[in-house]
């Protein structure tokens, strides 16, 4: 068993919790916990960790993908970027940016790209940690404790699946509401509305008929680990996709391995972002090792935490937002 953090039974709880709730009264009624007084201990838990509202964003023709380009203004007056970070690959030093664009108009955002010292991966399935379905780690004696029996656990699995929910596409509203949800699940619709000059009603409309349908749980990063551990880009090739489904959805279970996803043009590999001590990572690597459906096992690069940037809204200004609510009215 690994060590990996000191947290109170409580805190525990209610980190358990925040993957299935979509506000605090929900984590509340879960926990037993009152409502002020698990709203005072996430305030503590963002400290350590964060949270992501995760969609099924294929139904919402919204396509996430990654870019790697070299140089800032590449991707200056770009919109729908949500995330940008340096990194060190073996060609070079990289700007990665992480990008949910409309499937419409992923064909123009892309050329815009189209050089031969950038890459570009289009994602079909994207995880973050669940400490709900979890049963690799428990807590003891004011501590979470890691188990590195992977093998066990990934052959027990049947691999990463996506319920059936109908797809449309979302509009501008909806993707507004999902940027900031991603940001901060609790965010109160309220502060979203004030944001950009709409009324309350009409984003809770949005919200109610639109996204929750679309919600599959909230995403958990460890951020504690960033701070003095190296992230590592792992790419785990698998002998078939069904492989890698179950890879994925080991990986879900598994703290340190902050975000992965299967790429739409590979689904035989993983690639995953993995953030521990030199002796973690080790044991990690050499556990799914152990495990016969994985071919190969490459690090790519390593990301520097401290220049990642989140943008806090998908269009460039808000007047361009106003001006496509505007036109969907007319």
């Amino acid at each position: 068993m690994g060590i990996m953090i000191k947290i109170t039974k409580s805190d525990f709880k209610i980190l358990k919790a925040i993957p299935k709730s979509l506000n605090y009264s929900e984590i509340s009624r879960i926990t037993g916990f009152s409502q002020p007084y698990v709203s005072n201990k996430i305030k503590k838990l963002i400290c350590l960790f964060s949270f992501s509202f995760r969609v099924d964003l294929h139904s919402l023709n919204i396509i996430p993908i990654t870019i790697f380009v070299k140089d800032k203004e590449q991707i200056k007056n770009s919109n729908f970027i949500y995330k940008t970070y340096a990194v060190t690959l073996s060609t070079g030093k990289y700007i990665a940016v992480d990008m949910y664009v409309p499937k419409n108009m992923l064909e123009d955002v892309t050329q815009k790209f189209q050089h031969e010292e950038v890459q570009i991966i289009p994602k079909r399935y994207e995880v973050y940690w669940r400490p709900d379905i979890n049963n690799l780690f428990r807590h003891e004696k004011g501590r979470i404790l890691f188990s590195f029996k992977l093998r066990e656990k990934y052959y027990g699995l049947t691999g990463y699946r996506e319920g059936e929910r109908r797809s449309f596409v979302a509009d501008p509203i909806d993707i507004l509401i999902i940027w900031s949800k991603m940001q901060n699940p609790f965010v109160p619709l309220a502060s979203i509305a004030k944001k950009v000059g709409l009324s309350q009603q009409l984003v809770s409309y949005h919200y109610r008929h639109h996204v929750i349908g679309q919600w599959m749980y909230n995403g958990v990063i460890a951020r504690y680990l960033q701070d003095e551990n190296l992230t590592l880009l792992v790419k785990i090739s698998t002998i078939s996709s069904v492989s890698a489904l179950k890879m994925l959805e080991l990986f879900q279970r598994i703290p340190f391995f902050l975000e992965s996803f299967i790429p739409c043009n590979n689904r035989k590999s993983i690639y995953s972002w993995l953030i521990a001590s030199h002796g973690i990572t080790k044991r990690l690597i050499n556990s799914l090792h152990e495990i016969e459906e994985v071919d190969r096992i490459e690090i790519l690069g390593i990301r520097d935490s401290s220049k990642e940037k989140i943008i806090n809204f998908p269009w460039r200004d808000v007047g361009e937002f106003r001006s496509l609510i505007k036109a969907g009215k007319k």
